[in-house]
């Protein structure tokens, strides 16, 4: 089994306040997408920090939907967990990628913390703020 893995794409950062840079991050994600259909793993997952921003700029959600979407189209099947740019430090508060649900994208969450497909088990934890923690270590 392969799996493609992405990570801390940030996409939104307008690092130094330029928009030349913030395009860089949208033009890795959208070559790191093309490489992904282009290998045609089993799958792939986006462990955190897709976004720079929870609330993240419209362009930003909209390369996120056009690349799970391609994604979709070419059949490969793609996890994410949210990462602690991609969090509203609220208790209950919704991830954006909540949006693509519809579009394909598993979100592995504290409501649905894995997947079972076949004979793989994914699974894991989204960041959880040390002030949200339910542990009585952090209380």
């Amino acid at each position: 089994m392969q799996f493609a893995h992405l990570a801390d794409t940030h996409m939104g950062y307008r690092q130094y306040g330029l928009t030349e840079r913030e395009n860089d991050f949208f033009e890795v994600f959208n070559q790191a997408i093309d490489e992904i259909i282009s290998e045609r793993p089993d799958f792939a997952i986006h462990s955190g920090d897709l976004f720079e921003y929870s609330r993240p700029p419209t362009r930003a959600l909209l390369t996120a939907q056009h690349g799970i979407l391609k994604l979709k189209e070419a059949k490969i099947p793609i996890y994410a967990i949210a990462g602690n740019h991609d969090v509203v430090m609220r208790k209950n508060a919704l991830p954006p990628q909540i949006l693509y649900k519809d579009f394909g994208l598993k979100l592995i969450s504290p409501n649905n913390p894995f997947y079972v497909t076949g004979d793989l088990f994914l699974g894991g934890s989204p960041y959880t703020s040390i002030h949200h923690s339910q542990s009585p270590l952090h209380r």
